[in-house]
């Protein structure tokens, strides 16, 4: 049997974990991944930024350097 893939909806998204913030402000950043409608999952792409880079509506600015 041949199975065909039909097209999804996939949509990524980036956060400050800002609940994890260590002593000088910097927080992980978290990935969300959506594909379709009922497939989701959270997960950290190994990268700190500092807290205030994110914006009050939500939007990240930039990353400042790489989790060690």
């Amino acid at each position: 049997m041949e199975q065909i893939m039909n097209q999804t909806d996939v949509k990524v998204s980036f956060y400050l974990k800002k609940s994890e913030a260590d002593a000088r402000g910097n927080c992980p950043v978290m990935a969300r991944l959506i594909v379709g409608k009922h497939s989701e999952t959270a997960f950290s792409v190994k990268l700190r930024g500092h807290s205030h880079c994110g914006h009050p509506d939500g939007h990240v600015g930039k990353v400042l350097r790489q989790e060690t």
